[in-house]
């Protein structure tokens, strides 16, 4: 995907991949302030809404999640530029011991570049410099392994590392394990079929983020990774069409020391460098 923006597009989409902002703040931000003209303003807000990289409701702009998803040279240049961790990951750490977050999403696309901006920032924050992830198969490096790569490079610069515990017993997690995976990200197969297959625990600190996928998916997910037959490239094409069903995703985002300690304890028996 190819497209161009005009230098106050870039600025105002850069603003709106931070965090929503609506059409009022914004006007003050470079009208009022006096950093482009009221015309210059809406012809920039216009071609925006026109590419469809945005989405407007309730005048308040939020980012196209498909669109960015896929779009990893824009991507690239926003983590690039992004120093500061957003407020949406200021305030889960603020988060007090039995309070749970919940959001419910439709697209599998959209929860992909929401984790990956959310654990980026709370590394940021220096929750911890080591995330672990449990889950029955790694699928989210065939949606879009650039914008994997990319991301964990960044991580990989701020000093940080990404440990992946597949519980499968699948070929195909195996082959993803040993020719797709990006430093600094370290994955291990243990051979053992987990019991819940619509279930991704993310850990961070004393930080716990769930995702529960759609049930359908998550078993349609298990039927293609049990084919042994597939190699990686089959299955990314068999992926695409999974995703275009309805769909219904909640992440779940709470803090449980005891819950994390454990998960760790379970990454050290396979991982070398892993700190409880």
């Amino acid at each position: 995907m190819e497209m161009t923006f005009s230098p106050l597009e870039n600025e105002m989409l850069l603003s709106v991949a931070q965090k929503p902002q609506s059409v009022t703040d914004l006007y003050k931000k470079y009208v009022t302030g006096k950093r482009c003209s009221r015309a210059g303003f809406y012809k920039a807000l216009e071609g925006l809404r026109n590419k469809e990289v945005v989405v407007e409701k309730e005048k308040v702009l939020s980012m196209n999640k498909i669109w960015l998803a896929d779009s990893f040279y824009f991507f690239k240049k926003l983590v690039r530029q992004k120093t500061q961790p957003s407020y949406f990951a200021e305030q889960i750490i603020q988060i007090k011991s039995g309070d749970r977050l919940v959001y419910t999403f439709k697209s599998i696309a959209e929860i992909d570049i929401f984790l990956l901006n959310l654990i980026y920032d709370l590394l940021l924050l220096k929750v911890d410099k080591q995330v672990f992830i449990v889950e029955p198969h790694e699928f989210f490096v065939l949606l879009n392994s650039k914008r994997t790569s990319q991301i964990l490079q960044e991580i990989r610069q701020i000093g940080c590392s990404l440990f992946l515990l597949i519980e499968s017993t699948s070929g195909v997690d195996k082959a993803i394990v040993k020719n797709q995976l990006a430093t600094p990200a370290k994955g291990y197969v243990s051979e053992k079929k987990i019991s819940d297959v619509a279930k991704i625990t993310h850990v961070l600190g004393d930080i716990c983020i769930e995702l529960r996928l759609d049930k359908s998916f998550a078993k349609g997910i298990d039927y293609l990774f049990s084919k042994q037959e597939l190699g990686p490239e089959d299955l990314a094409n068999d992926l695409k069409q999974i995703i275009g069903n309805k769909q219904k995703h909640q992440i779940v985002i709470y803090k449980d020391k005891n819950k994390v300690r454990k998960i760790k304890v379970r990454f050290k028996k396979y991982f070398f460098g892993v700190k409880l």
